[in-house]
């Protein structure tokens, strides 16, 4: 179930999340910091053409007219915490923190 896309994972009150970080535009890495991208939580920025993202992955600024894609989370009994990257969800779906 290893993620086959670079993704970032993110944990508030809110739930858990994970965002695909390469830019639907022309498929930068946007963890990339050599390519001037940034992931933070409160935005994504592709350092490549410019697109910027909200933390959830939808678009805020062009030239991306595409969301990063969400993905489905899932917390092991050991407490790991694991991104399927196979498996895409819509924006805003959280997985509850106990």
């Amino acid at each position: 179930m290893a993620s086959p896309s670079p993704s970032a994972g993110t944990t508030t009150a809110c739930g858990r999340w994970a965002v695909g970080v390469t830019c639907t535009h022309l498929g930068c890495n946007i963890a990339n910091p050599s390519l001037g991208g940034d992931v933070s939580f409160s935005r994504i920025a592709c350092g490549c053409h410019g697109s910027q993202y909200g933390r959830d992955g939808d678009v805020r600024e062009g030239p991306s007219v595409r969301d990063l894609p969400n993905y489905a989370v899932l917390v092991q009994q050991d407490g790991v915490v694991l991104i399927d990257a196979q498996e895409q969800v819509p924006i805003g779906t959280r997985l509850a923190t106990t």
